[in-house]
Order: structure tokens, then C-alpha cells, then sequence
């Protein structure tokens, strides 16, 4: 499928994911209320988010066991600590102290990521409780049938190991040279039949016999590159046919993310030179489905390309994308089994996993989506049979061991999209304007629309609905560039309407279903007449000047991965599809390294409080019965790392109005665990009395003071500070691009100074968005977060409500791997499993209805995982 951001389908579905996280501004709100009143499919999509988020919460909470909170202390931790400043259109800044706490925690977030396809999770008590899976029945767990344990050791057991290549693998090479899978020594079972304790209401039946399988796999380990570098992204975009203009921006981790554009193509690059997106400019978008050539010509085109490119080496296999229509997705082979990154049915580039694809209807190669494995073996281990493996999932009441999804009925694509493309020659445009900034010190590149931009761009502004005017310029090798003569704030509306396409002769016309007649200018010829249609565009002179045009329908299904940075999936099926969820063990192998212990809290359980300093956070619960409010605090202990206190008590009267404000507290402390604590409150005060949240507008410079790094905040007016969240991180915590405007929202520390620079502590940031003061500007996190819990309704588990009958079709022995696109470098040393390869069980197949089920179960055997 394409992957162009003119896609309206595809931008609205990615607001709908970030609002998952932040919810979104005025204007931004505006456009997306806008395009779902006039779109089923994206309404749609956006109630499958809603229902899989609350879905998926028991899982999350049965894999991760941990004593159960109440809704207001949930509400308490993730809505003051985190989600205060979400609920504001702008960008956390996190402090500094509290980031040496993310990286003491981080390891528990991302691990979080690696069980579920979803960014945004509430959990919830799992039904049927319990902190231990249920032992699988009739299996000894520390050994497959049939075998003799290994002499133990500290970890558990020795694997019989294989020393490890002398050098690391070529770049791009996913297999390792001369090894061939492990003799099998298993015969074939007799298939099982009957419920399990996860599906109580489905029978399941075997459509096939269990398979022979060798007694023992290796474990592999995954290898990053070296860290994207401007040289390093120019060299590999080269290699792709890719020259030109070599833009930076800074992404979502505070990493640089380079674009090369050139050539008609730009080549996005995702934290390293072998992760990428490769995407020819403009993108015209889908055509229709049933003109595409057969897959198997796909595949050849895409074969060529990629060989050529020098990206397609060792084994794999092929497949087609059932909601992507022209995407071949290459799937490795390791040891001659395949690689998968989850369950579930995951569109183009969602997750980044290998390689994916997009061949137009003409056969050409439209998007490619590319990110390198390189595997080291670990040590060779014994491993399940396929039966072991099904008693071992069937007996546990979560589904522990493994990650499962129950997808609808597959059915075809429909959907068809149209971007416009002007031909060389005079043009009036009305859309918006991009600035990316050079990596190079060169002068930014502009777009507008899909098109590159030259001419008078000066002042141009940027994210705002312009009216544009010049020429369509081709060079020699017909690529397209737009030399703007002149522009203006456009004075039309940027529109979405829906309706039907009428045809009559060499004219066309769109019937509104808010009752318009409207003409239609240019429009292709492959736009089906009387076909209900969305469209995107300007109204002028009685026409629709349009920009976009889609119609029919892309199928969703749930899709769950594992991964270092979350993900999404999600579906529009009923009830009883579409969902999932993972309950996986970690690994416990010899040698692998420890997450590092994180620090303990500065209090003990029964400790007084006796003027503690902390910034407070505040929400303020509705249900239909009542109003809760409650509170937690930011606890900085002498080392800087940062900890989190929930607060309860009869002192905390009036407590909302120091919402974000350091305080002090007395009292006692109640609990303890893990970073969190528990404080009753008997008393609380201002701990800087008349100190109140400010706002300011500036610009950030990257400096190193007192030895370390930090940005220095310049206000408009000459006025220069330290930001407390940037000392000792430098320019990673920076918003946007060096140069840019922003505005902070935070506190003044009083006498707190660094390198001979006041210190402002961060509470929110965001780009100026073209403001140049704050006359008329409303601080906003001094809001208590509110939760409307009026219209709450409870939600049960899918599965336990799910019925029918599942035929299992097919059962192979796979390895699951992370997907490690954008992850940083130093995920191996917090996360050191994700770098893990491990051999599990598939088993796939249909109910009775054509609703889809498939299961990964882990194959280890118990002593080489744990539940801890």
C-alpha cells in the first residue's frame, strides 16, 4: 500500500493513534470531527482503537502482575504523572531527575511494548487472578518429553552452546552461512481436541497432526548497527539511486532522523542506515485493486528491485498483504524457519519488521519499507514438542507462554485513492507548506503539497492553509518541481465533503450528501462514475478544486507485535474478533545480562514525613455517584533519581490549586514498592510561598556548562536560563530544530542557578507555531486533569465470551524476534532480552464462520524462563 502522507485515510488514522497519547488541539480537533462525521471507515477505525485499548488491559495486567490499584490511584499515576500534560496541545518535558527514573523504569514501559500493540493501556484485574500461570498439565517443565536435563547451573541449566562468529554479519545478511536446522527425532502426534481454560466456550479440533520437530533450536541474539550518521545516510541512500537534498529532524526519542530527498524518491531513515522508507514523490496513491498484476508478478518486480539494490540476500519466503493490495512482504527464513514479530494481521511499514514492498498497477516499485536483522546464535537448548506446547498454552487461565489473536473473516480490499497530480504549466495550489531543515548547513528544503518547492518562499508559513501560484517545472528526468511566483493565507476553507460521483460526457460533478452539486475539475478518468467517494479539497466558483479522493473500504484486523517502541493494531469486527493478547515469559538463559536493579526509594514503610519536597500532580475523577480527587508527587532523593509518592490522607484539603507546584509534606509513609511509595498526609505547604507557574517564548541553544550538557533558553526579549530537564542531556531533549521558537510553561526555581544561569523546571513545551508573544496566551498546566468516568461501561473479555469452533490447520515451529526499527542503541544494555530470538510454536487456523485464530506458544522449556 502507499505510504504517502497525502493520504487523508492514512493521516487520519495516525491522528487517531496520537491522540491515544495527547489529545489533540482545537484546530486539529476540528478536522478530525470533520472528516469522521463524513467517514464510516475511519469511524469505524477509530471505535476499534477505543474498544482494543480497553481490551487489552486485562492482559496487560495478567502478564504483569503487580498489586492491584484502584481506578483513582490509576488514574492518580498515569493521569497526573503523565497524561496532565498530554491533556494540553503540548510536548512534555520530562525533568531531568525524572528521566534518570525513565531509565530505571524504562526497562518495565518497554517491555510492556514488546507484549502489546497498543501505545496507551489501562490495566485492568485479570478474571481469574492469580500471579503464577497455571503449570501446563501432564508436563514435566523443565525438560520435553523423552529427554534428560543438562547438568544445572546457576541459571538453570547449560545449553549446549555454539561459539560465536569471529566478526559480527555482513550488513543485510539475515541468515548464517552452512547451518542447517537440527535433525527432527519426534514422530507425528495424534491431534487433541476439546476446550482450554483461556477459551472456555470455544472447541478446538485438529485439522492436522502434530509436526516431527528436531529436540532441540538455537536462541539467537540480534545485532544493531552503528547509529545513522549524515555520511552514513547519504552512502546509504546512494545505494538506493537516491541523491540530493539531506534534511534532519529530531525524532520522537530525541534522536536525529535524516531524510535524503532526490531524484523524484525520498529515503527516510530511522535511527539507522539499514532501517529505513523508501518512497518515490509524489505518490499517486492506490489504484484499483483488481488491476494490480498477479502476486507472483509482484514479487518478481520486487525481487529485481531489491536485488539490484543489493538489499535481498539469503533465505525467505514471500507473501501478500491481505489489507494492502500490491505489497509483497518478505518474510526471513532463519535456519529455515520463518521470523515473525507477532500475531495478527500488521499493515505496510506497522511494525517496520523486514522487508515490505508496494508495486503499482504498472508494475513499478512505489514505497519500500527495510529494516536489517543480523542474528548471532546464543546456544543451542531443547525445546517443547508441538504437543507439549499446546498443553502448555491450553492450561493456563491468561494464555501464559505465548501471544494470541482471534481476527475476522479475511475479506478483500476496496479501497482506491487519487492524489492530485498537475501537469507542467501554470498552477494555482491551495494546500500547506513543510520546512525541512538542512543537516548540512544548506538552505531548508521547502515542500508544498508533494512537490519540492523554488522561488519566492520567503516568509512562507509554515502548517498553515495557503494559496499558492506559479509553474510546474520537469527536469530532465521528469521529476516534478514547483516554482512558486506568489502566495497568500488561502481565504477558502480546506474541505472534506462525501458524496457521489456523476459522470455525464467529459464533465463530472459531485452529489454532496449535504446536498451540493459541485463540478469537478481534472478528474482522473479511472474515477468510477456514481461511486460514493471522499474528497478533499477547496469550493470555488461552484466547483471542488480537490486534492484528494478515496472511496471503498481497507479491511483491519488486530495486530500485536513485539517491539522497543509500541506500535499499533487494531480492528473493526465484532465482539468476538479482532482482539488478543500476550502473556510471554521472559527468558532465563545462561549468560544473558541482568536488567539493571534499579535504586531504592529514599523511604521505608512506617518512616515520618517531616517537610518532604515534591511537586504535586492532580486529577479530579467523576463518576456518576460521586467526585474523587486525588494526588501524587514528584520525590527527588539526593542522587537525583526521581520516584513517585501517592497521596491520601485528610490533609490534602485544597490540595488541587498547587496543581504542578513543589510543596512540602508531613505525615507518614504507608507502603512502599518498588520506585512508588505511600504517603498519608497530615499536613502540606507552599515550599516557595507566592511561586507560581510561568510562561515563556524563546529559542534553545545546545551549551556545556559545569562539564555537562544543556540547552540555554534565550527568551525573545534577551532574558537566558538552564532547563532543568536538558542538564546532562543536552540538545535530546530539545523541541524541534535548533533556531526554532518555543514556548515553556514551568516554575522559576528560586536560588537555584547553573553555570551562572537561573534554572527554569519544565512543566510543558511546545512549538510558538508562529507566535511572537504571549499576550493572550492561557498557561494550562496548572489544570488538575479531570476524568469523566459518567459514561464508563465495564468491559468484559473477549474471551471469555467468545464461541464456536476452531479448527487448527497448521502447526510449524517459527522464531519470534523483535522488531527493532527506530530502537536506540542502548536497548541491549536496559532491555536485554529484546535482543533475544527465541523458537515458538504456531498454530493457525479458522472457526467455523471464517474468523481467524492463531497462537504463539514459546517453545523453551521452563528452566530457561521466568515469570519474575
Amino acid at each position: 500500500m502507499s505510504q504517502s502522507y497525502n493520504q487523508i485515510h492514512r493521516d487520519i488514522q495516525r491522528i487517531l493513534d496520537a491522540a491515544l497519547d495527547q489529545p489533540l488541539d482545537a484546530d486539529s480537533q476540528a478536522v478530525l470531527d470533520q472528516h469522521l462525521a463524513d467517514c464510516a471507515e475511519c469511524r469505524r477505525y477509530a471505535a476499534s482503537l477505543q474498544k482494543l485499548e480497553a481490551r487489552l488491559g486485562e492482559g496487560l495486567q495478567a502478564r504483569w502482575p503487580v498489586t492491584p490499584l484502584a481506578d483513582s490511584q490509576l488514574a492518580s499515576a498515569f493521569g497526573n504523572i503523565l497524561s496532565h500534560s498530554r491533556r494540553t496541545p503540548m510536548q512534555t518535558r520530562v525533568s531531568n531527575t525524572v528521566h534518570t527514573l525513565a531509565l530505571g523504569t524504562v526497562a518495565i514501559l518497554l517491555i510492556v511494548a514488546l507484549g502489546w500493540g497498543i501505545r496507551t493501556l489501562k490495566p485492568v484485574s485479570p478474571a481469574g487472578g492469580g500471579q503464577t500461570p497455571t503449570a501446563p498439565v501432564g508436563q514435566t517443565p523443565t525438560t520435553p518429553e523423552g529427554q534428560t536435563p543438562s547438568a544445572p547451573t546457576a541459571t538453570g541449566q547449560t545449553p549446549s552452546t555454539i561459539p560465536p562468529t569471529a566478526t559480527p554479519l555482513p550488513v543485510y545478511t539475515p541468515t548464517l552461512a552452512g547451518r542447517t536446522p537440527s535433525a527432527p527425532t519426534a514422530t507425528p502426534q495424534p491431534p487433541l481436541a476439546g476446550s482450554i481454560r483461556l477459551f472456555p466456550k470455544v472447541q478446538f479440533t485438529f485439522a492436522t497432526v502434530f509436526p516431527t520437530a528436531p529436540d532441540q533450536a538455537v536462541v539467537y541474539q540480534q545485532q544493531l548497527s552503528e547509529p545513522i550518521t549524515a555520511d552514513l545516510a547519504r552512502q546509504a541512500a546512494a545505494q538506493l539511486g537516491v541523491s540530493g537534498e539531506l534534511v534532519q529532524f529530531t525524532g520522537e526519542g530525541g534522536g536525529p532522523i535524516y531524510e535524503v530527498h532526490g531524484g523524484g524518491s525520498v529515503v527516510r531513515f530511522l535511527g539507522y542506515a539499514d532501517q529505513f522508507v523508501y518512497e518515490v514523490i509524489p505518490n499517486a496513491g492506490l489504484n484499483n485493486p483488481g488491476e494490480f498484476p498477479p502476486f507472483e508478478q509482484q514479487v518478481t518486480v520486487a525481487e529485481a528491485f531489491l536485488r539490484e539494490k543489493g538489499l535481498l540476500e539469503g533465505a525467505y519466503r514471500t507473501e501478500p498483504v491481505q489489507t494492502d493490495p500490491g505489497v509483497v512482504r518478505f518474510v526471513q527464513l532463519l535456519d529455515g524457519r520463518p521470523v515473525q514479530n507477532g500475531v495478527g494481521e500488521s499493515r505496510m511499514g506497522s511494525p517496520l519488521q523486514w522487508i515490505d514492498v508496494s508495486v503499482t498497477a504498472e508494475g513499478a516499485v512505489s514505497t519500500v519499507a527495510y529494516s536489517a536483522h543480523h542474528f548471532q546464535p546464543a546456544g543451542e537448548y531443547p525445546i517443547l514438542s508441538a504437543q507439549q506446547a499446546w498443553k502448555r498454552f491450553s492450561a493456563s487461565p491468561t494464555g501464559g507462554y505465548g501471544m494470541y489473536a482471534v481476527l475476522s473473516a479475511e475479506r478483500a480490499s476496496t479501497y482506491r485513492s487519487w492524489v492530485r497530480d498537475y501537469p507542467a504549466g501554470p498552477v494555482h495550489i491551495y494546500g500547506y507548506a513543510a520546512s525541512l531543515q538542512s543537516a548540512e548547513g544548506g538552505e531548508a528544503l521547502v515542500q508544498f503539497s508533494p512537490y519540492p518547492v523554488t522561488g519566492s518562499v520567503q516568509g512562507m508559513e509554515m502548517g498553515k492553509f495557503l494559496h499558492a501560484w506559479g509553474q510546474i517545472v520537469l527536469d530532465e528526468q521528469g521529476h516534478k518541481t514547483f516554482q512558486v511566483e506568489g502566495w497568500e493565507l488561502s481565504t477558502l476553507a480546506d474541505t472534506y465533503l462525501s458524496g457521489a460521483i456523476q459522470r455525464q460526457g467529459d464533465t463530472a460533478s459531485l452529489q454532496s450528501d449535504d446536498g451540493q452539486w459541485l463540478a469537478l475539475t481534472d478528474l482522473p478518468a479511472d474515477v468510477p462514475d456514481g461511486e460514493k467517494a471522499n474528497l478533499r479539497g477547496v469550493i470555488l466558483n461552484g466547483a471542488l478544486d480537490w486534492s484528494f479522493i478515496d472511496m471503498g473500504e481497507i479491511p483491519y484486523y488486530y495486530s500485536s507485535y513485539l517491539s522497543c517502541g509500541g506500535g499499533g493494531g487494531g480492528g473493526d469486527g465484532p465482539s468476538d474478533a479482532d482482539f488478543g493478547g500476550s502473556t510471554l515469559a521472559r527468558l532465563a538463559l545462561a549468560g544473558m545480562a541482568a536488567v539493571p536493579t534499579r535504586p531504592a526509594p529514599p523511604y521505608q514503610a512506617g518512616d515520618s514525613l517531616d517537610g518532604q519536597v515534591g511537586v504535586v500532580w492532580v486529577s479530579i475523577n467523576k463518576f456518576a455517584d460521586h467526585t474523587e480527587t486525588n494526588a501524587a508527587m514528584w520525590v527527588e532523593a539526593v542522587d537525583g533519581m526521581t520516584f513517585v509518592a501517592y497521596l491520601s490522607g485528610a490533609g490534602l484539603s485544597g490540595i488541587e490549586q498547587y496543581q504542578a507546584l513543589p510543596i512540602k509534606v508531613w505525615g507518614r509513609v504507608d507502603k512502599v514498592d518498588s520506585s512508588e511509595m505511600y504517603f498519608t498526609v497530615e499536613r502540606f505547604e507552599a515550599a516557595y510561598p507566592g511561586l507560581g507557574l510561568q510562561a515563556w517564548i524563546g529559542t534553545e541553544q545546545a551549551i556545556t556548562l559545569e562539564g555537562k550538557d544543556a540547552l540555554l533558553f534565550t527568551t525573545l526579549d534577551g532574558q537566558q536560563y538552564v532547563l532543568k530537564s536538558s542538564i546532562g542531556l543536552g540538545d535530546t531533549v530539545r523541541i524541534g530544530q535548533p533556531g526554532d521558537t518555543v514556548i515553556l510553561e514551568g516554575v522559576l526555581i528560586p536560588d537555584k542557578t547553573f553555570g551562572g544561569y537561573g534554572v527554569i523546571d519544565e512543566r510543558a513545551a511546545r512549538g510558538a507555531n508562529g507566535l511572537t508573544d504571549l499576550s493572550g496566551y492561557t498557561i494550562e498546566s496548572d489544570q488538575p486533569s479531570i476524568f469523566d468516568h459518567t459514561q464508563d461501561v465495564p468491559v468484559e473479555s473477549p474471551a471469555n465470551i467468545v464461541l464456536g469452533q476452531v479448527s487448527i490447520e497448521q502447526v510449524e515451529l517459527v522464531y519470534l524476534a523483535a522488531a527493532l526499527a527506530g530502537c536506540p542503541a542502548e536497548v541491549a544494555s536496559y532491555i536485554p532480552e529484546i535482543m533475544y530470538v527465541q523458537p515458538v510454536w504456531r498454530f493457525s487456523g479458522h472457526f467455523e464462520d471464517g474468523r481467524r485464530f492463531e497462537v504463539l506458544v514459546q517453545a523453551l522449556p521452563d528452566a530457561y524462563l521466568t515469570f519474575d
